[in-house]
Formats: C-alpha cells, sequence, structure tokens
C-alpha cells in the first residue's frame, strides 16, 4: 500500500507460522491482514496497483508553494503543456495552500480524471488529467 507522500507498507502477514512475531493461523493471519489494510485505507493508503499520480513530481524545496519540478513523458500533463515551473493553485476547484496540500489532492486511484488548475507567467488555466499508475518513485 502507498500514500501520497509515497510511503509504503505491504501489510504483510503470514499464517501457519511465524508472522507478527508468533505462531498464529491461517484465519488469524487473514484477519490481521485485513485489519492492518483496512486501519492502513483510514490513513489514506492505497493499494500500489490502484494508486495514481498526475504524471508529475512537485518541488521538495520548502512547501510555501506547489510548483511542478518535472513532467513525465507520455502522461496528459507532459501532453496538456504543464513544465517545470508551473504553479499548483488547485485541484478539483480547491485552492492549494502548499506543497504538502497539493500532493494529498493530487494522489487517488488511476484513471480518475483531476481537474488542475495551473499559474504560469500570472496566467491561470485548467486542465483535466487522468491520474497514472504508481511506479514507487514519483
Amino acid at each position: 500500500m502507498v500514500n501520497a507522500d509515497g510511503q509504503q507498507d505491504n501489510c504483510q502477514v503470514t499464517g501457519g507460522g511465524l508472522g507478527l512475531g508468533a505462531v498464529i493461523g491461517i484465519g488469524s493471519a487473514y484477519i490481521a491482514r485485513s485489519s492492518c489494510v483496512s486501519d492502513m485505507e483510514s490513513l489514506g493508503y492505497l493499494a500500489i496497483d490502484e494508486a495514481g499520480f498526475p504524471g508529475f513530481s512537485l518541488s521538495e524545496q520548502g512547501t510555501a508553494r506547489a510548483e511542478i519540478q518535472s513532467v513525465v513523458d507520455g502522461t496528459d500533463a507532459k501532453l496538456n503543456g504543464l513544465a517545470p515551473g508551473d504553479l499548483v493553485v488547485s485541484v478539483n476547484n480547491v485552492p492549494v495552500k502548499d506543497v504538502n496540500e497539493a500532493k494529498k489532492k493530487l494522489f487517488g486511484p488511476i484513471e480518475e480524471a483531476v481537474n488542475i488548475a495551473i499559474l504560469r507567467q500570472n496566467n491561470q488555466r485548467s486542465v483535466l488529467l487522468k491520474r497514472e499508475p504508481f511506479k514507487g518513485n514519483n
């Protein structure tokens, strides 16, 4: 599972042997894993194969602005002309105040559309993008 910050947890539990630091049965292992997955989902995590990103990464230099650092070739973001230096000012018509808030709003299921307003040289425009599959280092 992965969250908007790229943190990963696999909720790995084994049954019938060592797991969770003790010997547990297969049924107990299944329940423990299901509980872990539910807990992670409540914290905003998605299964890695279901997680998407908008096709660009945001700068980690400070948190005051949600500035695009790089755009991945072949993504909707690239095809719509997003470029390094563009500022993300809103996601799905909700203003973002900093990079952390933008990352949380941009993260979600792959193929789900997200409306992003960017600011470039005092000109604002909106683009509709589909989230791309998360690859673990986006």
